[in-house]
């Protein structure tokens, strides 16, 4: 499946954005949370998977912030669908069951236990690279917001990338 994320990186230009932002998703999200490439959105445009994607811009401009924002709420949602078929789940199947490891095609509780509180992967949307993982939650998010606001902080640039997973 394809997802698009976004990488905050601090950089002095697009081009150094995008080289930063490569080096992050191959070091830290190529090969783990089942993530198997992806590859940066460097103009902007609309095709036919994602529209109104920017291309590489400030973090902190309109088109940044709204993707940002964007981001999270696909986080957001994400979160929410796993929570209630962990709710559901839990319903249906007792503790012993959970415990005993069968597998449970129809609740898979575990797994979603797994990606509620997941730091990356195809549930998160958006991470930092000074942060060092995926922002997560709304309190990692404000901790993301207040560095990116900082007056002593480089330039910091955010890069859509499209992922497979």
């Amino acid at each position: 499946m394809h997802a698009l994320i976004g990488i905050s990186v601090e950089a002095t230009n697009s081009a150094d954005a995008v080289e930063e932002a490569k080096e992050y998703f191959n070091t830290n999200l190529l090969d783990n949370y089942g993530i198997d490439y992806g590859s940066p959105k460097t103009e902007s445009g609309d095709d036919e998977r994602y529209e109104d994607i920017p291309a590489p811009c400030n973090v902190l401009s309109p088109k940044g912030k709204a993707f940002a924002e964007r981001c999270m709420e696909n986080t957001k949602l994400e979160f929410y669908g796993h929570i209630q078929k962990v709710r559901e789940g839990l319903e249906a199947v007792s503790n012993d069951e959970l415990w005993a490891g069968t597998p449970d095609y129809n609740h898979m509780v575990r797994f979603n236990m797994h990606e509620a509180g997941a730091y990356g992967g195809s549930a998160i949307r958006l991470y930092d690279s000074v942060w060092g993982e995926g922002v997560k939650d709304q309190w990692s998010y404000d901790h993301v917001q207040t560095r990116w606001n900082e007056d002593d902080n480089p330039e910091t640039w955010i890069v859509a990338f499209d992922i497979h997973h």
